[in-house]
């Protein structure tokens, strides 16, 4: 049994290791489009106007102030 052991690690699993490193560096990477990120910031910039207006808001309710609260974070974030 001792010997199946080694075999398997010199053998099988060094040739599984390789395998997968080979299939990890012919990954394509696609990028964004200008005209995505384009998209993006403009959604972005609506987004934290809308969100700073109803924290500014003396009439908004704290749930509502949370919630525009955490899209300026997402938008700050992503």
């Amino acid at each position: 049994m001792h010997q199946c052991e080694m075999e398997w690690l010199s053998e099988v699993s060094s040739s599984a290791l390789k395998t997968l490193k080979d299939k990890k560096l012919n990954i394509v990477t696609i990028l964004p489009l200008a005209e995505d990120m384009s998209g993006m910031s403009k959604h972005h910039a609506k987004t934290s106007a809308t969100a700073i207006e109803v924290l500014h808001s003396s009439t908004a309710s704290q749930e509502s102030k949370t919630c525009a609260w955490l899209n300026i974070m997402e938008g700050a974030i992503s």
